[in-house]
């Protein structure tokens, strides 16, 4: 049997709100995870994707003070968090072998490479793999996920540090052909700074992010470049 180094993927949430849990996966160079399993794989080309566009309003800044937020309780996300944590999960690692050939997401707007890890909740009978995280070391963040048949129904985005900075949650329209989701960004005092309504397509088994309509306020970084789904 081989003989395993291992390392860890670092990145921090506040899950019950005033603690800071630390979420840490340790794995081995060749691809076991500790407490789970790892899979590698490789994105697919998003070539045949819709450009992206942004439809913004004229909307004035001060209905940012007028959505309804948070759009969900730390409770929510609580089991979520700790099941991370305590690596409860399958983890799939997603790296581009050819940036060139696999170019990034539409709205990834980082100067980092693309890469990150996606968290799943597995079933039997029949076999599903449910995602409930996705995180993005490199950027520093991570993304917890409320699993909903095929498509997760809401997220959240915890900085390093325990900083919760955005939250979406799925818009149920039965006249667009996207998947649409709704998004708010917070400040550092918690108050809304951003607000859209995102369009998303699915290719290879990920939802990318295509376009934006309705937006509010400003966007000072990119969350939800992609969205993740049931498989």
């Amino acid at each position: 049997m081989k003989e395993r180094n291992s390392k860890k993927l670092p990145i921090a949430a506040s899950i019950a709100g005033a603690l800071l849990v630390p979420l840490t996966i340790a794995c081995g160079k060749d691809g076991e995870v500790k407490g789970g399993k790892i899979d590698t794989q490789v994105p697919q080309a998003t070539a045949t994707l819709t450009t992206p566009t942004v439809e913004a309003t004229s909307t004035p800044e001060n209905k940012l003070e007028q959505i309804k937020t948070p759009f969900f309780s730390d409770y929510d996300f609580g089991s979520i968090g700790r099941g991370v944590e305590n690596s409860e999960y399958m983890v799939e690692v997603m790296f581009p072998a050819d940036p060139e050939q696999y170019p990034k997401p539409p709205f990834y707007n980082y100067s980092q490479g693309y890469s990150y890890a996606t968290f799943y909740d597995e079933y039997d009978n029949p076999h599903l793999l449910s995602p409930v995280a996705q995180e993005f070391r490199q950027l520093e963040f991570i993304n917890l996920f409320l699993p909903y048949g095929h498509i997760p129904s809401g997220a959240r985005t915890y900085k390093v540090g325990g900083q919760m900075v955005a939250e979406a949650r799925r818009l149920m329209n039965q006249e667009s052909e996207d998947i649409e989701i709704e998004e708010v960004h917070y400040g550092s005092d918690g108050k809304p700074i951003f607000r859209c309504i995102s369009q998303f397509q699915e290719q290879d088994d990920i939802l990318y992010k295509v376009g934006e309509t309705n937006v509010i306020g400003q966007k000072l970084e990119e969350y939800y470049f992609i969205w993740p789904v049931t498989k």
